[in-house]
C-alpha cells in the first residue's frame, strides 16, 4: 500500500485515501515514506488525531463484529460475503446500518439518524 499510495502521481490524495480508511480499520502504524507523504496533506492534523487517541469503543465492536460474525453452526447456508451475512441478524435496523457503515453511504438520502 505505501509503495503505491506515495507514488507522485497520487501524492496528492494520499491524506484523503488514508482518512477514508482509517474508518474501515483500528489502529495502523505509517511506514516512514507514507508519514513524510502524508504530512503534507491538509488531512495530516485530522489523521493524527485518529492515530494518537484511542478508537471509540463502538468503533472496535464494529470491527469485530465483522471480523467475527456469530456462527449458526445448524444453518448449512455458506454466505461468503460478512456484510451479506449482517443483514440477516436479528438485529435492529439502525444497529444493521452501523455495522454496515451506512452512515458513510453517499447514495443515501440524508444522515444516518442518531450517527456518531
Amino acid at each position: 500500500f505505501c509503495e503505491v499510495i506515495t507514488l507522485n502521481c497520487l501524492k496528492d490524495i494520499s491524506g484523503k485515501v488514508v482518512r477514508i480508511m482509517l474508518d474501515y480499520v483500528d489502529h495502523v502504524p505509517f511506514c516512514s515514506k507514507l508519514k513524510a507523504v502524508l504530512i503534507q496533506q491538509k488531512q495530516w492534523p485530522e489523521i493524527q488525531q485518529i492515530q494518537q487517541s484511542p478508537r471509540c469503543l463502538k468503533h472496535l465492536c464494529r470491527l469485530q463484529i465483522r471480523l467475527h460474525p456469530p456462527h449458526f453452526t445448524k444453518c448449512s447456508l455458506q454466505i461468503r460475503s460478512r456484510s451479506v451475512f449482517l443483514t440477516f441478524l436479528p438485529l435492529p435496523n439502525r444497529l444493521k446500518d452501523f455495522l454496515l457503515y451506512r452512515e458513510y453511504d453517499v447514495r443515501r438520502e440524508g444522515p444516518l439518524q442518531g450517527s456518531g
